[in-house]
């Protein structure tokens, strides 16, 4: 199965290493390695992510403390990667 990353999926993914790469270079770069690995898993294994609530179509995978939300329709659509702080209120 196909992988799509939307914008704001990759833009998220882009702060987020940035905000890490600011403090730890090397942290950063395996935080990446993690993230597309976990992605790449999904075409083999698209439902393995847990569903959001009970309707939704929503999924996620949780890596470290980083959430990627995503959907299975005929391609895996990687919607966000959202971080810790923007968690909070959800």
């Amino acid at each position: 199965m196909e992988i799509i990353w939307s914008q704001r999926a990759v833009r998220q993914l882009e702060a987020i290493t940035c905000c890490i790469a600011c403090d730890a270079p090397q942290r950063a770069t395996v935080f990446v390695d993690r993230i597309i690995h976990a992605t790449t898993q999904l075409a083999r294994h698209p439902n393995s992510g847990k569903k959001m609530r009970q309707l939704s179509p929503l999924r996620q995978l949780v890596i470290q403390k980083y959430r990627i939300v995503y959907r299975v329709r005929k391609t895996v659509e990687i919607i966000a990667v959202l971080g810790p702080r923007q968690q909070r209120g959800r």
